[in-house]
């Protein structure tokens, strides 16, 4: 794929509003370091995604390529940061499913998804799981939204960001079962992970 993208397709990626160079101005591409912005906390599916991908990229451009994490806003600080990028294709953004909500999530968005970021390629899925400590009274759905029903609102979860698969899948799931359950939306799934495994929420 990296092979036989071009500089403007690369130019897509961060600002695809500006036209592309005439071919008399163009000069060679990649120009200097490549900034890839996961716009997420570290630790989590897309942070790793990221630095498992850079590597292989740089040694195919033989340019140092720089994960920068720039969490917050559901993901929409790190967007608008490469959408106000320079249209050089030296800032690259690499985000996941919530990207396509943002219009949603994030009222007056600073940056338009469609005009100002432009999809270059898609690199993997995962699936998605529901998981707690070994402590936790917990060992498959039907627990939960049992407890869910005893304890209105007494159940929690944690999820990347508000918006997200996670996020919505979960709501979604608490519609079908009638229940309510306390979301905690965090800034990626590196932190939410963490204070899992730690046992810091109730149940």
């Amino acid at each position: 794929m990296i092979s036989r993208m071009t500089r403007r397709t690369a130019l897509g990626i961060v600002g695809a509003a500006l036209a592309a160079p005439s071919p008399r101005a163009q000069v060679a591409w990649p120009s200097g370091p490549v900034r890839v912005v996961v716009p997420f906390a570290p630790g989590g599916s897309t942070d790793a995604v990221a630095r498992l991908a850079t590597p292989g990229l740089q040694q195919r451009l033989g340019v140092p390529i720089v994960v920068e994490n720039r969490s917050g806003a559901a993901g929409s600080l790190g967007t608008d940061a490469v959408a106000k990028a320079r249209p050089d294709g030296q800032t690259w953004l690499l985000t996941f499913d919530s990207h396509a909500v943002l219009p949603a999530l994030v009222p007056r968005l600073p940056f338009n998804l469609t005009r100002d970021l432009a999809p270059v390629t898609l690199i993997g899925g995962a699936p998605y799981v529901i998981a707690c400590k070994p402590d936790k009274p917990f060992r498959g759905i039907s627990e939960v939204v049992a407890a869910a029903r005893a304890r209105p609102d007494g159940v929690s979860f944690g999820s990347a960001g508000n918006g997200t698969l996670g996020h919505l899948a979960m709501v979604l799931l608490a519609e079908r079962a009638g229940v309510r359950l306390q979301h905690l939306p965090y800034r990626g799934g590196g932190p939410a992970v963490n204070d899992a495994v730690a046992g810091t929420w109730t149940w």
